[in-house]
């Protein structure tokens, strides 16, 4: 907790770097010698409070059980490297290991365990190593790096009235779609062969190949746009209704709303092959976080409180699982893994003005200006090139392993008007309907309806969009009393003037007649008849 009562994690702390704004996290974490000891909470204590019989550091690793001991008798109790000092025996690791907090043994380092570790993607510690490895589609290079085979990478953005693709390696412009208005979102889906936009008027646009549709209107306040490549759907965040909805691009304009409470999306992104979507949540009293949740809406958690950051173009690296976004506050650019751990920050990356947009590759940082698209490599964060000059207010990475295809959605076998993929349905999906509609055990969505009837004829009742559509059931020559449906037979159940009670087959044309020994006593039991306890 920083004296501003903003909260960084743990691993900040005295890490050289302001991260809580107003340099709290920094305080009391000067220089430490060699001879000194550097507590895990930050503090440096003198050589004199080593070994001086009261442990100062919360594991208590300023009173090893070296302490009095020399290194040649029993080199020290060290399990590796001895070093006689003033105080004491101290023990040394040799690469690959950590010495623990007894001071004595030596433990083996997990280099996995890092935030952002030695590896791109896979990694696997070993004692006193470990090895790196690459998901499908990617071959691992030096360093642990994992380079995309097949095409090569553009960036999908808008410039001069055009949609159109960035070639990374030569930064020549390849223009697709023409524009009337300037676009607030972007995406596409490869295995449609689709492009995504929409427009400050809140309309939805795809486009294939050189024909342009209008999917979905009235969307004013929508902000991004996200496509699930593996089902087809298109999910976006609308800042006006605060809500996230899915829809379908499939000309039919279904759409739902997926999350509506306590939401207020600025950024969305989605990791399909995890049944996951992530984004920038605005919350109450200005406070900022990073959110996740099934594509359901299911298990919402907070990834990262980010309310001093000013964060904003937040954006995914698919193959190695780990979501990036720009900090306006604190000029850098922040990255954490899909499961919140791997916290990490980038420092010193733009080289002047404001960043505008990013985008991130094989591990490589792609980020934009006013007038200029650069890239950089994580490790060397100062030394960025420049891959074309002009202004692209939006990008996102254009790539097949970007969206690889892996195992099916769970929703390819579903009949659900719209499949929304789930963490918590045993099916792996749960499915949604457009407002005012109701979700049937089949999967089909209908309107509201009910059931009413007169002395001698039964409607029913459906609430559309264009207003109460009446339509006749049945009639019958009988007064109807009372009556009850059991919708999985297919029947209507009444009683008539007489206290008889009587069948409607919904998809016959008869009539049948169920026996009572007492017609009046049938009248009253019915319901109880048709609704046993549960």
């Amino acid at each position: 907790m920083c004296k501003n009562e903003v909260c960084v994690p743990e691993l900040l702390w005295c890490d050289g770097q302001n991260d809580c704004g107003d340099n709290s996290d920094e305080v009391g974490c000067g220089p430490c010698a060699e001879s000194n000891v550097r507590c895990p909470e930050g503090i440096c204590l003198s050589a004199n409070e080593h070994c001086d019989g009261t442990a100062q550091c919360r594991d208590g690793r300023d009173e090893p059980v070296t302490c009095g001991k020399k290194c040649s008798i029993a080199n020290g109790s060290c399990s590796h490297i001895c070093v006689d000092q003033p105080w004491g025996a101290q023990c040394k690791c040799p690469a690959g290991f950590t010495l623990s907090a007894n001071g004595a043994s030596c433990k083996d380092f997990d280099e996995c365990s890092m935030a952002f570790g030695p590896c791109m993607q896979i990694c696997l510690n070993t004692p006193g190593s470990f090895s790196c490895s690459c998901v499908d589609g990617f071959e691992l290079k030096a360093e642990g790096a994992c380079y995309a085979r097949g095409n090569r990478s553009k960036i999908l953005t808008v410039k001069d009235g055009l949609i159109g693709l960035v070639n990374l390696a030569t930064g020549s412009f390849q223009g697709l779609n023409r524009i009337v208005r300037d676009p607030v979102a972007l995406t596409y889906d490869l295995s449609q062969n689709a492009v995504f936009w929409a427009d400050d008027l809140g309309q939805i646009y795809m486009a294939e190949g050189l024909r342009t549709t209008i999917l979905f209107t009235g969307q004013s306040g929508l902000n991004s746009l996200a496509c699930d490549w593996l089902s087809g759907l298109l999910y976006w965040g609308n800042a006006k209704t605060q809500s996230i909805f899915v829809g379908a691009p499939d000309g039919s304009r279904a759409m739902a709303p997926v999350i509506v409470k306590d939401c207020n999306p600025l950024d969305l992104v989605l990791l399909p092959n995890i049944r996951s979507l992530f984004w920038l949540n605005k919350g109450l009293k200005r406070q900022m976080s990073i959110e996740t949740a099934g594509m359901d809406g299911s298990r919402r958690t907070t990834l990262a409180i980010v309310s001093t950051e000013a964060p904003r173009s937040l954006t995914l690296d698919v193959g190695a699982k780990r979501l990036y976004w720009i900090s306006d506050f604190k000029m850098t650019i922040e990255t954490i893994k899909w499961d919140g751990t791997g916290r990490h920050t980038f420092w010193n990356v733009f080289r002047s003005g404001s960043p505008k947009a990013l985008a991130v590759f094989e591990g490589l940082l792609y980020w934009t200006d006013k007038q200029h698209l650069w890239q950089t490599t994580p490790n060397k964060p100062k030394q960025s090139s420049l891959i074309q000059t002009g202004s692209l207010p939006l990008m996102t990475l254009h790539h097949e392993l970007q969206q690889p295809q892996g195992p099916p959605s769970p929703c390819a076998k579903s009949r659900c008007q719209l499949c929304l993929p789930s963490l918590d349905a045993s099916s792996g999906y749960i499915c949604a309907c457009p407002k005012g509609l109701f979700p049937l055990p089949d999967g089909s969505c209908q309107y509201f309806r009910i059931v009413y009837a007169t002395a001698r004829r039964m409607y029913t009742l459906e609430f559309r969009k264009d207003g109460p559509a009446k339509t006749l059931l049945f009639s019958t020559l009988e007064d109807m009393e009372s009556f009850d449906i059991y919708w999985t037979r297919g029947a209507i159940v009444f009683t008539n003037g007489t206290g008889h009670v009587k069948v409607k087959w919904l998809n016959q044309e008869r009539f049948d007649l169920i026996p009572t020994p007492d017609p009046g006593i049938a009248t009253l039991n019915m319901v109880q008849m048709l609704h046993p306890p549960d």
